[in-house]
């Protein structure tokens, strides 16, 4: 009987080994669909070489946004949405798979970003020469003729697998530059409340010094007038001492007048 539970318990550890591992591996799945912002049902149905692009962006993300003012990354995370939309609206036209290099509007967004040639790599965009001059050009397998339909073009593996890394690059760009403009507008709103909260302090202040200056003034008049009634009684009481003095010696006088005229 020992042998016998033994035996069980050997078949239950190898049979729990199969779901630990199984449940870790939902738990790394999951953490990669966050980490990629997409849903894990999302996650499930795309290529690995979709999902090394996705995460060989997202670090590339990251150092452009550590490096670069917001401002610079929008436009070139703008860019970058427009030529990878392209591609995808029209497979087909090589006119949407060939950037040239000098071009200046490309030089000063795209070009000029530290990160974004390496993106446009992770997308299979090679660097190339075309009439003499540099060019960014995305291969894809097509024949000789040129005249390849996109149903043609899309039922060739390695075509469909480069424009589902394409697709895929996009929606990391597009949720990138979303962050972006999400964070510069809280920045705004942020930067609006604390001016607002500034003249909201000056009105304050400016209203506080009003009206202490209106309170000294009136104070101020209040103490003329206060100044001014008592120098009013004081030249009352002065008018009024004068008057007693001027009967006192007028009494005086009348009364030296009749004692004279007592004596003659």
């Amino acid at each position: 009987s020992t042998q016998a539970a033994g035996r069980m318990e050997a078949e239950a550890a190898v049979d729990a080994a199969p779901a630990g591992d199984a449940a870790r591996r939902a738990a790394q799945h999951r953490e990669t669909a966050q980490s990629l912002g997409i849903s894990a049902s999302s996650l499930a149905k795309e290529p690995q070489e979709v999902i090394e692009a996705r995460r060989q962006v997202a670090r590339i993300v990251q150092r452009i946004v550590a490096k670069e003012h917001p401002t610079k990354i929008a436009a070139c995370f703008s860019v970058l949405e427009k030529l990878l939309s392209n591609v995808l609206k029209e497979p087909a036209n090589e006119k949407f798979r060939t950037v040239r290099f000098n071009n200046p509007a490309l030089k000063a967004k795209l070009f000029s970003i530290p990160g974004a040639v390496e993106i446009l790599h992770t997308c299979r965009w090679r660097k190339t020469v075309i009439d003499m001059e540099p060019h960014y050009y995305l291969a894809l397998e097509i024949n000789d003729e040129g005249d390849t339909t996109e149903e043609e073009l899309l039922s060739n593996p390695y075509n469909a697998l480069t424009l589902q890394i394409v697709e895929g690059v996009l929606g990391s760009v597009e949720k990138a530059r979303r962050a972006i403009n999400d964070s510069q507008q809280r920045d705004a709103a942020d930067r609006e409340r604390e001016k607002n909260a500034e003249e909201a302090t000056r009105s304050k202040l400016k209203l506080r010094l009003q009206e202490d200056a209106v309170e000294r003034q009136l104070k101020a008049e209040m103490k003329r007038a206060a100044d001014e009634e008592q120098r009013r009684q004081k030249q009352e009481q002065q008018l009024a001492a004068q008057a007693g003095n001027d009967m006192s010696g007028e009494t005086l006088d009348e009364q030296q007048r009749t004692d004279s005229a007592k004596l003659d």
